[in-house]
């Protein structure tokens, strides 16, 4: 959907794009952000594809480092530690759910917890006293999507508003906050839904129930249990690597919400 939208915006700017057939855009489009390398050119962010260097494979531990070198005029990659004759060299494609590592590059990675990532639902109860005040500061949107790991952290560098779990608690936070506690949210232009601390006890009990019943209502919408996928995966006997990586993927989905 992200893509077609993508590709429509595209041809709306330039309608001779349309040339391409909506495949062929997408073919392209998968192939680059697969390969880009993410750049500082002379101050201005940007990507590139650069030949050969995209030829290295994953590993967490990164044995290289590169950027586009001004002095160089070029793209540099020079590995950080000491490499033998006939050594395969390493890159490291950055810390991905499995969801991401297989369809970006095709592949899953074993004991990937603490980067898993799950959807987790926050939507506003119809029955909340103040529902009507809340859904104007919510701009009419009753349901929020957050996706996040199984782990809390104060540090949101690099990630977006709905990647981290400090903004889906505060978030969750707004949607139970009941008579006096909406004061302690209240600003010059209505109430904050970001960078909420705990506000009550109540409040955060409300909160970890509904995010353990919309946890536990995405867990019912996969055919099989945690425990089967744990038990495919300890036997590995998949008739190819992709049944593998999509045992890998959903296990680490389902991990995160019992987390």
């Amino acid at each position: 959907l992200d893509l077609r939208s993508e590709y429509e915006g595209i041809c709306r700017q330039c309608p001779e794009f349309r040339k391409y057939h909506h495949l062929e855009f997408v073919w392209g489009r998968l192939v680059v952000i697969t390969r880009n390398f993410g750049l500082d050119i002379h101050g201005t962010e940007t990507d590139a594809l650069v030949p050969y260097a995209d030829m290295l494979n994953h590993m967490p531990d990164k044995q290289t480092d590169w950027k586009y070198d001004n002095r160089h005029k070029g793209f540099t990659m020079v590995t950080n530690r000491s490499v033998g004759r006939g050594e395969q060299i390493f890159d490291s494609y950055g810390r991905k759910c499995q969801g991401r590592y297989f369809v970006n590059y095709g592949f899953t990675i074993d004991n990937n917890f603490n980067d898993n990532d799950a959807v987790i639902y926050a939507d506003l109860p119809e029955d909340d006293p103040h529902f009507s005040m809340k859904l104007k500061y919510m701009h009419g949107r009753r349901t929020r999507e957050f996706q996040v790991p199984a782990h809390y952290s104060e540090d949101s560098t690099g990630q977006s508003d709905n990647n981290h779990p400090r903004n889906m608690f505060s978030f969750f936070r707004f949607l139970h906050a009941r008579d006096k506690e909406l004061m302690v949210l209240s600003t010059n232009d209505g109430y904050k839904l970001k960078d909420v601390e705990p506000i009550s006890i109540r409040n955060e009990i409300a909160i970890l129930k509904h995010i353990q019943r919309n946890a536990r209502a995405s867990l019912k919408k996969f055919p099989d249990p945690l425990s089967l996928d744990h038990k495919l995966l300890k036997e590995n006997r998949f008739m190819d690597m992709n049944h593998r990586n999509c045992i890998m993927m959903r296990s680490g989905e389902k991990e995160t919400l019992h987390w």
